[in-house]
């Protein structure tokens, strides 16, 4: 008799200890699953923290607010009201905000209409990129869209699926999908978009640069020389007819007049 007490006793015992370590082992799955999943949300969209423009920088403070320091002289500083930010982007005289519901701010320069961003309110966006004069955005969905510039073909970005990042070049816009390759769209002059062959990339980047007309403005205002008519590298040609007398007003006049199509 006692001996069955005993081993009922046992028969209960064990059950418990199975179904306590059977619930640890759930407990327990389900917590790698979580951590995974948070892991995997936060690193599945790059942020952009700090970006830099032609004479401003500008970052994400710790409050969702952004900070700015430089030039404001088209306003791209303007950016005390915007709350709740995780991303920011900057073009040579604007500044990108993305905020937590994926809205996206703009403040500075309107040029090529890089800076009418109402194209994303359709969307959720959850990443953004700036070039001088085009911004693209990720969509929730792994599309990508851009507004500004598309001289060159650079957001010709309707094909586009599954991408996760993107960068701005001057002239060309490249994508990171999530399976680690890369996607490129606008001018390949210098093989910039040569990237179909790439594969396991983690990151990507793209420059652009100061056109050379900067330079040689800057070296006229220095010796006095006044200049009536100026020829771009891309055969854009420009009247000044300005009194080279300060580099900073040749060099926002040269910048203006840049974007005029060639004669």
């Amino acid at each position: 008799m006692n001996n069955k007490v005993f081993t009922n006793n046992d028969n209960i015992r064990n059950k418990s200890q199975s179904k306590s370590i059977f619930l640890l082992k759930i407990s327990f799955i389900l917590m790698i699953v979580a951590c995974c999943t948070l892991i995997f949300s936060q690193n599945l969209y790059a942020t952009n923290k700090v970006a830099t423009g032609m004479t401003h920088t500008i970052a994400v403070t710790t409050l969702g607010t952004v900070s700015c320091v430089g030039t404001n002289a088209f306003g791209e500083c303007d950016v005390s009201s915007w709350t709740d930010i995780t991303q920011v982007a900057a073009g040579e005289f604007f500044s990108i905000g993305l905020d937590n519901t994926g809205h996206v701010f703009c403040a500075g320069l309107i040029d090529f209409a890089s800076c009418d961003v109402s194209a994303f309110d359709t969307y959720s966006i959850v990443y953004i990129a700036a070039a001088p004069s085009q911004v693209v955005g990720v969509v929730s969905d792994g599309t990508a869209i851009g507004v500004g510039n598309n001289e060159s073909g650079q957001l010709n970005l309707s094909s586009w699926t599954n991408i996760v990042e993107v960068s701005c070049g001057d002239n060309h816009t490249a994508g990171l999908k999530n399976d680690n390759t890369v996607v490129c769209e606008g001018s390949n002059f210098y093989g910039q978009c040569n990237v179909s062959s790439w594969t396991g990339i983690s990151q990507i980047s793209t420059v652009y640069i100061i056109p050379s007309a900067f330079s040689q403005a800057l070296f006229f205002s220095l010796v006095g020389i006044i200049i009536t008519r100026m020829t771009f590298q891309d055969g854009t040609r420009v009247i000044l007819p300005i009194f080279l007398l300060d580099m900073n007003i040749v060099w926002l006049w040269t910048h203006q007049m840049f974007h005029t199509q060639p004669a």
